[in-house]
């Protein structure tokens, strides 16, 4: 999760033009140590869910790969959402 948010984060700081580069380092930290809780949160324990329940054979393998598919669409566009959430605020931040 901390690779996907720093990967983000990069993208979206990188076009910034900032006078101060320290803190537009420390803001990107910043967001870095909010967002990677998060989404490990959101996705990680419904992965950790669904893998259990196909271990235990609670879900059969199709439901699973379906659960699956769904689980990594959601995260894909959260994440777009989320780039955007993240450039607004690294420039909200910069602005004061």
């Amino acid at each position: 999760m901390y690779f996907i948010t720093s990967i983000i984060c990069s993208i979206q700081s990188s076009g910034l033009e900032t006078e101060n580069q320290e803190a537009l380092k420390q803001t990107v930290n910043v967001i870095k140590l909010i967002f990677t809780p998060t989404n490990a949160i959101m996705f990680l324990t419904v992965l950790g869910n669904t893998f259990g329940k196909l271990k235990d054979k609670v879900i059969e393998e199709d439901k699973a790969k379906k659960r699956l598919l769904f689980i990594l669409i959601a995260f894909v566009v959260i994440l777009i959402f989320e780039s955007s959430y993240i450039k607004n605020f690294i420039t909200g931040v910069l602005r004061i």
